[in-house]
């Protein structure tokens, strides 16, 4: 069992890596954003959705066992939906939306997803550690 528990993280970092190069070789590759206005930040952001996403793979366990399953789950539900809403963003509106209003709508998606995010990771933390 624990063999298994050990491959569990490296197996979703590996997935998660793959899903982000999926994701950049589109960015770079095929939309080529880095020649077109607003693609810098349409990079950090994805960056960071990306990163979320692999920080979240890989400490899934431990935020499991500091937290309960239920807090794992509503993570994942949240960052599953603020990676739909970013990706959604970047490419739908890759030749029409770009500059301050692009940047603005993706810092408050980051801010919605941190309001929910961070107080269900801290009250499930406070919760299990005061029993």
């Amino acid at each position: 069992m624990n063999n298994q528990n050990g491959r569990t993280p490296i197996i979703a970092i590996i997935l998660t890596l793959g899903f982000s190069a999926i994701v950049f070789y589109i960015l770079f590759g095929i939309l080529m954003l880095a020649d077109r206005p607003g693609g810098t930040a349409r990079i950090v952001f994805s960056s960071i959705n990306c990163l979320l996403l692999i920080g979240l793979a890989s400490q899934g366990g431990t935020i499991r066992r500091f937290t309960n399953t239920a807090t794992l789950i509503q993570l994942w539900s949240v960052t599953s939906l603020y990676t739909i809403v970013q990706f959604v963003s970047v490419f739908m509106g890759v030749s029409t939306w770009y500059g301050k209003g692009y940047v603005l709508f993706q810092l408050i998606a980051l801010f919605v997803y941190l309001c929910v995010a961070l107080p269900v990771l801290s009250i499930s933390y406070k919760r299990n550690n005061n029993q």
